[in-house]
């Protein structure tokens, strides 16, 4: 594997990465003059899709960095 296929993996984390704050910016609201999200606010967080979401980038993020060890050695 080479460092050309570690940019890729890293890239792939980050846009998983985006996915998530998607999510959560259509999901919850945020609080008035502020970038903090409104928990208490906001309808029931649809847990099963966050947890989708999230187990991609879980395993995406310990792909990369495992790969990033390799080429490190």
């Amino acid at each position: 594997m080479d460092k050309e296929a570690y940019k890729n993996q890293r890239e792939a984390a980050l846009e998983i990465r985006e996915e998530i704050w998607r999510f959560l910016d259509e999901t919850i609201p945020k609080q008035s003059n502020s970038l903090s999200y409104d928990f208490g606010a906001s309808p029931k967080l649809d847990a099963k899709r966050f947890y989708e979401i999230f187990y991609k980038y879980d395993y995406q993020v310990r792909k990369t960095f495992t790969l990033g060890l390799k080429l490190a050695q």
